[in-house]
């Protein structure tokens, strides 16, 4: 009779590592993005993100783009120069909300972000993929009528 407690408990705890490692839920960084269209076909690592998901609720918070956003210095302030802004705040990324999965697609409500308009109109569709401490997060639109496929791939981090 021991022996067959301790194989449940022993299989109960495999089971609950193996669902928590598929689970969304956790923090993770932003690795890599892809971007595939008929005009754009690019691939590189990101620059800085976090993905935060816990109960219901998520974080979005990355730049997004290739190049390092500039720094600004006290000698010339970042307001008074609007290529300086745009350059500086345009590639940040940020949507906080409530999330629901359905299958295998990730799909958000943000109830603050850095756009006022998706706050007022926005959702957003992820197909998902979980393996292990790797999360894939593909969402795909249209830009000036061309298809559009983006491939965001992140790092748990907890």
């Amino acid at each position: 009779m021991k022996i067959i407690n301790l194989f449940l408990v022993l299989a109960f705890c495999a089971l609950s590592t193996l669902l928590s490692a598929q689970s969304i839920e956790g923090v993770w960084s932003f690795k890599h993005w892809e971007i595939d269209s008929p005009n754009n076909k690019d691939s590189y690592e990101t620059q800085p993100g976090l993905l935060i998901v816990s109960g219901n609720y998520y974080s979005f918070a990355y730049v997004s783009g290739k190049n390092k956003r500039p720094l600004f210095s006290e000698d010339n302030p970042i307001w008074e120069d609007m290529e300086m802004m745009q350059k500086t705040f345009g590639a940040y990324i940020s949507n906080s909300g409530t999330f629901s999965i359905e299958g295998n697609k990730f799909l958000t409500k943000p109830t603050v972000a850095l756009y006022p308009n998706f706050m007022e109109t926005g959702s957003a569709e992820y197909l998902m993929k979980i393996d292990g401490d790797k999360l894939i997060l593909i969402t795909e639109g249209e830009n000036n009528a061309d298809k559009i496929k983006i491939t965001a791939t992140w790092t748990r981090l907890q």
